[in-house]
């Protein structure tokens, strides 16, 4: 996964969002990358809390930041002065009780967003969106978000997670004016 969105994302000195972050992996790498922060937000307290072990006395404690929040609840209601260059959203939006809410918020806060989407039939979670495929998934982006124009929605790889039966689409999105 990290492949696909680095051979596609610039993240020298940008500030990200990690909604959904796990236990990380993806903001240590853009870190690496060169973003300048990056907001973990996690929901599941265990996790977060071996993220604080993991990042308390290494150098990513200097840019990463961890929230243990659920991710709707903080993100809805915020101002739109919170701004950021890059959100990135993997394998969460299944999970959300609003999903399509949550595209809508990167599209309007974030210049550029990478979503990894998980379908119907691939894990446990309850894919609220009823989203079958990449074409399905492409109308939901283009009909719930602020992306549009040419090359502001665009698939840029796919993900095989271990004995899953599908495989899951890396969707690069762009605001019009939005980041490489």
């Amino acid at each position: 996964m990290w492949k696909a969105i680095n051979d596609h994302v610039d993240f020298q000195n940008k500030f990200v969002i990690d909604i959904g972050s796990g236990y990380c992996d993806i903001a240590m790498m853009a870190v690496d990358a060169g973003a300048h922060t990056v907001v973990c937000i996690e929901k599941a307290e265990h996790v977060y809390n071996k993220n604080l072990k993991r990042l308390e006395y290494g150098t990513y404690s200097l840019n990463i930041n961890l929230i243990n929040a659920d991710a709707e609840k903080i993100l809805y209601g915020t101002a739109s002065t919170f701004d950021m260059d890059i959100a990135i959203c993997t394998s969460v939006l299944a999970y959300l009780k609003n999903p399509t809410m949550m595209l809508a918020w990167m599209s309007k806060h974030a210049k550029l967003s990478i979503i990894e989407t998980q379908y119907i039939g691939d894990g446990p979670g309850n894919n609220k969106m009823g989203i079958f495929d990449d074409e399905a998934m492409k109308f939901m982006l283009k009909t719930f978000t602020l992306w549009n124009g040419k090359n502001g929605i665009r698939k840029i790889g796919e993900t095989k997670i271990g004995i899953r039966p599908g495989t899951r689409s890396i969707w690069l999105c762009k605001r019009k004016g939005g980041a490489r």
